[in-house]
Formats: C-alpha cells, sequence, structure tokens
C-alpha cells in the first residue's frame, strides 16, 4: 500500500511495541518542545505504522517525544506519516540508530537496551542485532559487557568519568583487581589505560598459564559470624561427633575454653569452619575469574573471525 499523510486521533496511536528508551520530560528540550508544540501546534508529522496488536490502530515508528508532547497537552489529533510493510524489526533498527547518537543516551542506558531486545527476540543471534544496530557484532559485544561492571562503575561510565573505551577495557581486568585500576580509568587519557589494562589481562593470562593464580591472586577475605542450622546443633548434642575433634583442634584446656570454643562452632567461627569457608569462597572466586577469561579468549577468537582473511 502506498504512504499516506492523515490527521489521526491520538486515542487510535500507541508506543512501539517495545520502547527502549523513555522519552525524558522533564529536560530542557523536551520542555521546549512542548511549549512550541502548544503555541503553534504540531508542524512536522510523526511517523506510524498500522498496529498488528490492536487493528484498526496505529503504532509509533518515529517521533515518540512529539507524540508524548500531545498527549500531555491533550491534543485530540495529530499528522502522521503511515507508513505500511514496516516490520518490527525494522521498528527497532530506527529506534537503535536514533538512540546510538542522541546526546542523552549514556553507554550503560543503551547497553540495557541491546539486552532487552536479545531477551524479547527468542533466538535473534549477535549479528542480527548488529545488522538491526548498524554496528559490528563485536562493538555490541563490548556495549552488553558493560552491564558485568558493578553498579558504581556503570554509574561513572554513564556521568562520562569513564569513556567507554576505557570501560571495555576495565571489564577485561580480573575482579578483584578492578576496583584498584577504576579510579586510574577515571583520571588517565583513555588510549594510556587501554594499553595499562591490556598489560594487566596479558599478565593475568600468562600467570593462568603458569599455574601462579594462587601465588599472585591472595584473597582478602574475612570470616563472617552467621548461626549454625538448629537440626545440626541438635544432632551434635543428641550425638556427639564433632566435640571431641573441636576441643582438640582449638588446644582447649579449660571448661571455659570449651564454652567459647563451642560459641565459635554455632557461630561458624571454629577454625574448622573458617578453614572450610575460605577454600569455598576461593574455590568460587577462581572458577569467576577462569570464566572471565574464558570469555576474553573467546572474545579474541571472534574478532579474528571478524578480520577479512
Amino acid at each position: 500500500m502506498v504512504d499516506r499523510l492523515d490527521w489521526l486521533p491520538i486515542a487510535q496511536v500507541h508506543e512501539p511495541w517495545i520502547l527502549l528508551r523513555p522519552v525524558v520530560t522533564d529536560c530542557v528540550d523536551y520542555l521546549e518542545l512542548r511549549d512550541s508544540i502548544r503555541r503553534s501546534g504540531l508542524i512536522l508529522p510523526i511517523c506510524v505504522r498500522p498496529s498488528s496488536r490492536q487493528p484498526g490502530d496505529y503504532e509509533v515508528v518515529d517521533g515518540m517525544r512529539r507524540y508524548t508532547v500531545s498527549k500531555e497537552i491533550r491534543s485530540e489529533r495529530m499528522p502522521c506519516l503511515i507508513k505500511h510493510e514496516v516490520s518490527d524489526n525494522e521498528v527497532l533498527s530506527l529506534q537503535l540508530q536514533a538512540n546510538a547518537v542522541h546526546a542523552e543516551t549514556r553507554p550503560i542506558e543503551y547497553s540495557r537496551q541491546l539486552r532487552r531486545i536479545l531477551e524479547t527476540s527468542p533466538g535473534m543471534t549477535m549479528a542480527e542485532l548488529a545488522h538491526l544496530a548498524g554496528k559490528s557484532p563485536v562493538w555490541i559485544r563490548e556495549m552488553l559487557n558493560l552491564l558485568r561492571l558493578s553498579k558504581d562503575i556503570q554509574l561513572k561510565v554513564d556521568r562520562g568519568d569513564i569513556p567507554a573505551q576505557s570501560a571495555y577495557m576495565l571489564r577485561k581486568i580480573p575482579v578483584r583487581w578492578r576496583k584498584d585500576y577504576t579510579d586510574m580509568a577515571v583520571v588517565m587519557p583513555s588510549n594510556e589505560f587501554c594499553r595499562l589494562a591490556a598489560g594487566v589481562v596479558k599478565r593475568f593470562k600468562e600467570a593462568k598459564a603458569q599455574g601462579k593464580l594462587d601465588e599472585r591472586y591472595v584473597l582478602e577475605w574475612q570470616p563472617r559470624a552467621h548461626m549454625r542450622g538448629i537440626k545440626d546443633v541438635k544432632s551434635e548434642l543428641d550425638k556427639p561427633c564433632f566435640g571431641a575433634t573441636l576441643l582438640a583442634t582449638e588446644g582447649c584446656k579449660t571448661v571455659l575454653d570449651g564454652f567459647y570454643t563451642a560459641l565459635k562452632w554455632v557461630l561458624h567461627l571454629d577454625t574448622v569452619s573458617i578453614k572450610a569457608e575460605r577454600l569455598k569462597i576461593e574455590r568460587q572466586a577462581r572458577a569467576s575469574e577462569a570464566q572471565e577469561l574464558e570469555d576474553d579468549a573467546n572474545e579474541v577468537d571472534e574478532v579474528d573471525d571478524d578480520d577479512p582473511a
């Protein structure tokens, strides 16, 4: 069908099926646009398409701010360019490409948009998402990886304290070192920090290959008291199993020593409990960093695959 221009009742126009970036209504640009439309009316039409989800109505393709203003000032109708045969993916592509260059769109915000598309589009590949956004798969992957940074680092990225390129490399630094390098990512020029971070990642890979992670990545951990389950305590009371060994391990010499050792056991603060918890935490940390290292290696392999032969 041929595209046409028409004045549509606002009640028949709806938001897109997936809105990647809500309209910011408290910024200067929005308030100025609202005053202009209230004073002179809506001059430029928005772009809509027939809605497959609400037959007889329309969905916004482009022009969400103008649509939001028109609803806010209670306009009854608005000029719309009605486009036919516009797919869901084409709507997503328009939003992604517009938001990628929009001054108000922040890196973490945009990364969440990308993740939301993958979550709401089962079966969509990274290459397909990259095509929609007009970017490379490597770029898309780096953006998604920003969501693996801690919340405080994400906030620094969105505020502009840490440049996006520095944030990509900061994410590749092992978790236990990442906090130490965050301040450097803030103060150093991006190109210098990227070189520094690349060296850190290289040393980590070499340490892992040589089996020296235990020496170089000493886990700073302090035991925390937490109650042992009532069933365990009752079982030990009814059928003593650990008591004698516990007293010997802790070197108890008096009844008072035994009393406080029992309290430590109940709170997981005895020597055996602390050692078991430390080993558990260290295994989890090593597994986490090994997974991150594997992810980084896969990223390198995929970058090489993208390069022309």
